[in-house]
């Protein structure tokens, strides 16, 4: 069974409700109609707690420094999360630079 066959319900009923211009969504709405939501919802916190204060290692160019003081919208507490700070320029020259392999992977 392709992925089209095996989501082909969920399909016909989103197309249903647009044209019948009403709101739907296959999945519940509140967390704790979930399987496993007490799980899910200990296991989210403790990824979440985990990244706190870490530096993201990126692999780019034109690396200037670092940045990263990010509050969170849902604590207001400082995440400490930093990442690479990185010169524009050099980023888009690398990003027009890669084009014709990200077509060959593509075409």
């Amino acid at each position: 069974m392709n992925l089209f066959d095996k989501h082909r319900a969920t399909f016909e009923r989103a197309q249903l409700a647009c044209k019948e211009r009403h709101c739907w969504s296959p999945f519940p709405e509140l967390p704790q109609k979930y399987p496993n939501a007490t799980e899910a919802q200990a296991a989210g916190l403790a990824a979440y707690q985990a990244h706190l204060g870490t530096r993201f290692m990126l692999d780019q160019p034109g690396k200037i420094g670092e940045t990263g003081e990010e509050i969170s919208p849902y604590t207001q507490q400082a995440l400490g999360i930093r990442y690479p700070h990185a010169d524009v320029d050099t980023l888009f020259d690398a990003a027009e630079a890669a084009i014709p392999a990200l077509g060959r992977c593509i075409g």
